[in-house]
């Protein structure tokens, strides 16, 4: 997979991985003839030139054996000056590039040589010229698909799943190189598919901090059916004009091969935009292969089958590709080899290579200038100081636009130099002499242990993620390297509008410095509080932004999960929630002496209070996870409050209600209606102290229904808005007709058969009430969610007569069960002229009027909400509804709700002929989600309503809701809105089921058929339990599981799917039928149904 930059140049070629560097005292690979030629130099009296940059040479430090840099770095530091910007004059600098050649210096290039000759194999014989027939038919064994899931949001990546591509450079011991990119920063989970398509599972070793490679290993015995052979660094062999084939995994086709020349060796390193991973401080190879999407980490290789640099991105405007070096990987692949630590030291600077002509502009004196080309000879330029990251070692130290002359004494040009300077000296000083503003001057500073500024851990809170702030983030947006930074937000995060990439200074007035201070600040709340948090955006640093933060951390484990460095994975650890408290103290509501409320609105102010429902997963295809809007007190003894289904969707979330801008305690979701747009939610009256509460005002001719509003009446609408107050307004009428919804896609809850009032402006935003002269409440101005035929989420506003809802409000108040029934069908308003023409008899049509007193309406059937109820085998599409019980059908409140009645009488036209049917009416649930499972990283829910009309049959009542990013569902290809119907050729109907099926896998026992009341045998489109069973469940929890899913459309198919109960754990979510409130079970182990 590719990522583009913001600006569309770069496109980092496969996904993200992550490496570490490794260095080697012993290094300098020289090829056999370069070395000659190099000796021959050296005999002829002329001074070395170690730094031919075509043939990638590793330069000045190759002219010193280790024992004499190490004696070097000693001797230097002795003689550092006491102040770190010290004058250095020319001759000093004189003396630097008259040092003569150490007298041992031939015998090192032979110890050098054979160094080269162990790394690379001593059978290693790079005189063979093989044709590119022979060197791609061995090379190829080598090289494998890298299929790469990153599990969590870290650093600078989200989660992901990707293809892209490696190659075994050490087959003993079986070790990959690929990019960091792809082996990943953070948690990932890894495979190698070999070129005969057999697989084998990685474990990342190293990914290194700066530079784009690192290494995975596997288990070469538990290869069985490939030759396992190696490709060979050669990173000498790089120059300007060298014929190359690039193999990888090019776009997810099986080993692409490209080919190109190698144009250039010193070029800059390609940027993939602020935020994204950056390298630098490093050359990059470029050449036109054309690579693309799934390539990284694709060799670069030369006629005689070494590699020679490796793949790492491309540019999306040209047929460019860029090649990092590998020069570092080599020294890096040896210390790996050799069980040693990687050094890696950092100054948190980022130097630059410039030529010469710009350097003059920075400064660069004419005798200096003069020194380094007559020293490099080859090279064209020098290096400069670009950016200085502020509070690391060398700010105020070093400065943009420095030029460095050296560095321990010794001339340097290249970035090698530099990063092997930093490397041997990690916590340890080192001097500089730099050109600035044409003065020569001499400081030391103190190397930094580049690890310890590389994050490995991270926190998992309330559904988000955040870790210490990574060099990488901070050297993009030029800031220091601390403070604890969201890499997700989440659930609690985003309650206070927390996003990714924001930086968490405080919490609960607690000063946030790093992840400790975090996780003792979360630990140390209570449940269901609000917090202040300060924060902000990483880009805009001086800009804090002070919010409250929802403590609703208990949908979601809350845990630290750190980098284990010996199994390549991130192990788990549990930390303290934030606890519950039974005990509340009773707060106070005050509500503000607002001057000049215009009637009706002062009758109903100390009955409105301001809703938030905040939703960790959206159950139900919602379409965002955050609303808000009016409710209206209905019984203040019991803490009852009516509001609309679209600012409280459904009853698995977190909702607060604020009384009068003054205070704010937590509810309940307590009924939400199947029909109306209406939901009632339940507050503890006990939580709170208030005698101006009042509970809202209600006409009782409206409420009773012996009057209505009608088209042209005039009314009274006071709209609510929390940050400005009630607003009152005379409007009319301006008809009355059925809210026509259209089906959603995704299917998710919509109102429908319900007659709504339509005004002649709009007049709210939010939501409010109509009322009649007296300020009575007529009916209630609520917001209705609903889809275009393009299928755009939109929200309107409309009335609904308070007669319509008066025995389900009657009911909720008294305590009585609620049952409301449903003929199970989608209606909508048809016009005499049509069902004129569908059939309907003259008689009938004169009957209709009369009865509508001279506006008649007839009700067409447009569509079956269900395919499991009675009534879909008995009413069809197009059915005109002509009569219910014997009473004309005159209004669609006769048809809509239906209470007390298990069936009904109806007279319909269809065909042109009128039947009578006896139609059993369906009883709608309240709370249609009282449970859900997260599961190999997908959501499984029982379908919802909506979903039956989008099938012709239920395969299962397991739909797979939501796939996340990352998980094995994900990458296996488990598709939302499916139905899993088998497990292992295992029937399941029920997620009581697919659980159980789960756990006898697991524990490898076998089972009777399920008995109880979930039984997969109680449903008539399931096979008994004589023709399936749970037998023979004897897999183990490693292999492959098989699932049979089946689409809205009928058709099925099987997905293979590795389960990951590591990352990615079974989570039970239900409704606790005793406390009301929703709980989980982490585990599967631990889940019990």
């Amino acid at each position: 997979m590719g990522f583009i930059s913001n600006n569309g140049l770069i496109d980092r070629v496969g996904e993200n991985d992550s490496i570490e560097i490794f260095e080697k005292e012993k290094f300098a690979k020289f090829e056999y003839e370069q070395t000659r030629r190099l000796k021959k130099e050296l005999n002829s009296g002329l001074s070395a030139n170690l730094g031919d940059k075509d043939l990638g040479k590793d330069y000045l430090w190759e002219a010193k054996s280790s024992q004499d840099i190490d004696s070097e770095i000693l001797y230097n530091e002795t003689k550092m000056p006491s102040n770190p910007n010290t004058p250095c004059s020319f001759n000093n600098l004189e003396s630097l590039f008259r040092s003569e050649i150490p007298s041992d210096y031939n015998s090192n290039l032979e110890e050098e040589k054979q160094l080269f000759e162990i790394i690379q194999g001593e059978n290693a014989d790079f005189s063979k010229i093989n044709t590119w027939d022979e060197t791609l038919q061995n090379s190829m064994k080598a090289i494998v698909s890298i299929k790469t899931r990153g599990v969590r949001a870290f650093d600078t990546e989200h989660s992901y799943n990707s293809y892209a591509t490696g190659f075994i450079v050490n087959s003993e011991n079986g070790i990959i190189l690929s990019n960091r990119h792809v082996v990943g920063p953070g948690p990932t989970v890894s495979e190698a598919i070999f070129y005969n398509y057999e697989a084998v599972d990685l474990m990342p070793i190293y990914y290194d901090p700066v530079h784009d490679f690192g290494f995975f290993k596997f288990d070469p015995t538990k290869v069985k059916f490939t030759q396992i052979v190696e490709i060979k660094l050669a990173p000498h062999l790089a120059k300007v004009g060298l014929d190359i084939r690039v193999v990888g995994n090019d776009s997810n086709e099986k080993l692409s091969i490209s080919s190109g020349t190698l144009a250039r060796l010193d070029r800059h390193s390609p940027e993939y935009g602020i935020g994204n991973y950056n390298d630098f401080n490093t050359f990059y190879y470029q050449a036109s292969t054309g690579t693309s999407g799934g390539s990284s980490g694709s060799p670069v290789l030369e006629i005689g089958g070494n590699a020679v640099a490796l793949n790492a991105g491309s540019s999306n405007d040209s047929n460019s590709a860029f090649y990092l070096p590998l020069n570092q990987v080599e020294v890096a692949l040896n210390h790996l080899l050799n069980g040693e630590p990687i050094p890696r030291g950092t100054l948190q600077v980022e130097f630059i290579y410039q030529s010469y002509d710009i350097l003059r502009r920075l400064g660069l004196t004419y005798e200096v200038e003069k020194l380094f080309r007559k020293k490099f000879p080859s090279d064209i330029g020098m290096l400069s100081v670009k950016t200085v990251l502020p509070e690391g070692p060398a700010n105020n130290l070093l400065y943009p636009g420095d030029i460095i002359i050296s560095i321990n004494e010794t001339p340097l040009i290249h970035f090698l130099d530099i990063d092997r300077a930093l490397n041997r000296n990690v916590n340890r000083s080192i001097s500089f002499v730099v050109l600035r503003n044409k003065s020569l001057l001499s400081l030391s500073c103190k190397v930094q242990d580049l690890y310890s500024i590389t994050t490995s851990r991270l926190v998992e809170v309330g559904g988000g993620i955040v870790h210490d702030l990574s060099y990488q983030v901070a050297r993009s947006y030029n800031v220091p390297v601390k403070g604890v930074m969201v890499s997700k937000s989440g659930h609690t995060l985003n309650s206070a509008e927390i996003q990714r990439y924001h930086i968490i200074t405080s919490l609960n007035n607690r000063k946030i410095i790093n992840i400790e201070d975090f996780v003792e600040a979360i630990s140390s709340l209570t449940y269901g509080s609000k917090v202040p948090v300060k924060y902000y955006p990483v880009e805009s640093s001086f800009r804090e932004i002070v919010s409250t933060m929802d403590v609703t951390t208990d949908w979601f484990p809350f845990q630290m999960v750190t980098r284990n460095h010996e199994t390549g994975l991130w192990d788990y650890k549990p930390l303290n929630r934030p606890v519950r408290s039974d005990l509340h103290k009773p707060l106070a509501v005050h509500f503000s002496k607002k001057r000049n409320v215009i009637k009706p609105a002062n009758m109903h102010i100390f009955s409105v209070v301001y809703i938030d429902f905040d939703a960790p997963f959206m159950l139900e295809n919602i379409p965002c996870n955050r609303y808000y809007g009016p409710g209206y007190i209905i019984d203040k003894d019991q803490g009852l409050v009516l509001c609309d289904r679209n600012t409280v969707m459904l009853s698995a979330g977190d909702i607060n209600i604020t009384f009068s801008n003054s205070t704010s305690i937590t509810a309940r979701v307590f009924y939400l209606h199947p029909v109306y747009n209406v939901a009632i939610i339940k507050y503890n009256p006990n939580h709170i102290i208030c005698s101006q509460l009042t509970n809202l005002q209600m006409s009782p001719e409206y409420y009773d229904g012996k009057r209505i509003l009608n088209q042209g009446d005039s009314t009274t609408i006071i709209s609510f808005d929390r940050d400005n107050g009630p607003v009152v307004r005379k409007t009319n009428v301006a008809y009355k007709k059925i809210f026509e919804t259209k089906m959603c896609h995704p299917p998710r809850w919509r109102s429908i058969n319900t007659e709504a009032i339509f005004l002649e402006d709009d007049v709210s935003r939010s939501g409010g009430i109509f009322c009649d002269e007296n300020g009575l409440v007529t009916a209630l101005l609520l917001s209705y969610s609903y889809q275009d035929n393009e299928g755009h989420d939109l929200e309107k506003l409309a009335g609904l007569d308070i007669s319509s809802i008066k025995i389900f409000l009657e009911s909720i108040k008294s305590g009585d069960d609620i049952v409301v029934r449903s003929l199970d069908v989608d209606i909508s308003e048809l016009a005499p002229y049509l069902a004129r023409s569908l059939g309907m008899d003259e008689t009938v049509i004169s009957e209709v009027d009369l009865a509508c007193n001279g506006e008649p309406k007839f009700y067409k059937v447009d569509t079956l909400l269900s395919v499991t109820s009675q009534a879909s085998e008995l009413l069809k599409t197009g059915d005109i509804l002509v009569k219910i019980d014997g009473k004309y059908v005159t209004n669609i409140k006769q048809v809509s709700v239906i209470h007390d009645k298990s069936s009904v009488f109806l007279d319909i036209l269809r065909d042109g002929k009128m039947l009578a049917v006896n139609v059993p009416t369906t009883i709608l649930p309240n709370i249609e989600t009282s449970f859900f499972l997260e599961w190999a990283g997908s959501i499984l829910q029982t379908p919802h309503r909506p979903v039956h009309e989008c099938v012709k049959t239920l395969p299962s009542m397991i739909y797979v809701l939501f796939v996340s990013f990352g998980s094995p569902s994900d990458s296996y290809e488990l598709d939302p809105r499916t139905f899993i119907t088998h497990i292992d050729g295992i029937r399941v109907y029920t997620i009581f089921d697919f659980i159980k099926v789960l756990k006898q896998r697991v524990n490898n026992e076998n089972s009777d058929t399920l008995t109880d009341k979930f039984s997969i045998s109680n449903h008539k489109n399931t096979p008994s339990s004589d023709e399936e069973s749970f037998k023979d469940l004897s897999h183990s929890p490693g292999e492959f599981t098989r699932l049979t899913v089946v689409d809205y459309f009928g058709a099925s198919r099987i997905i293979s799917m590795k389960l990951d109960e590591h990352y990615y754990p079974t989570i039970f979510h239900y409704l606790s039928e005793s406390s009301k409130l929703w709980k989980c079970e982490i585990g599967l182990e631990n889940v019990n149904i």
